[in-house]
């Protein structure tokens, strides 16, 4: 089989790369650190929660990035403004919902049991310190469920331009 190699489609090949190059570039919002392997990257469409330098926590989704602000569920979020980023572990806040939800399962089941059988007293002895370990180390892992990642000197949000010149 031989392939039909024109010399005509050669400038539309390399049209076609330089434009679709252009078509996927974007501003990436990055908050540095020392090592660059952890350094935090934010797409638009990606989720964030930020503490502003007033201390009220925002939640939303990066709608887009300009120059020195980011636009977040539809406000305008100047960079300076940022002061803490949270990052959402995700494991465990698992972790925190298996656990409150055990404990509510654990408890009604056990009271669900005795009211079938007629038993007295409705929660058992042995299950209601159980059922509150479960409930006390789900609250308990609540409160690591974000990871606080400051903005300072050293830790910068930047902007990134992946777009060609």
């Amino acid at each position: 089989m031989k392939l039909n190699r024109s010399p005509k489609r050669i400038p539309a090949f390399i049209l076609f790369f330089l434009l679709i190059n252009q078509a996927f570039a974007q501003l990436i919002l990055v908050h540095e650190h020392e090592n660059p392997k952890k350094r935090d990257r934010f797409f638009a469409g990606s989720p964030m929660t930020y503490v502003h330098q007033n201390g009220i926590r925002f939640s939303g989704y990066l709608e887009s990035i300009l120059d020195s602000s980011i636009i977040l569920s539809g406000e305008e979020v100047l960079l300076s403004d940022i002061k803490t980023i949270l990052h959402h572990r995700r494991g465990i806040q698992f972790l925190s919902n298996l656990s409150l939800t055990g404990a509510v399962f654990y408890v009604g089941l056990d009271l669900t049991n005795a009211l079938l059988s007629r038993s007295k007293p409705l929660i058992g002895s042995e299950v209601l310190p159980i059922g509150a370990a479960l409930a006390g180390s789900g609250l308990i892992l609540r409160s690591f469920r974000y990871n606080r990642r400051k903005v300072s000197d050293k830790r910068k949000l930047k902007v990134l331009d992946t777009s060609p010149k």
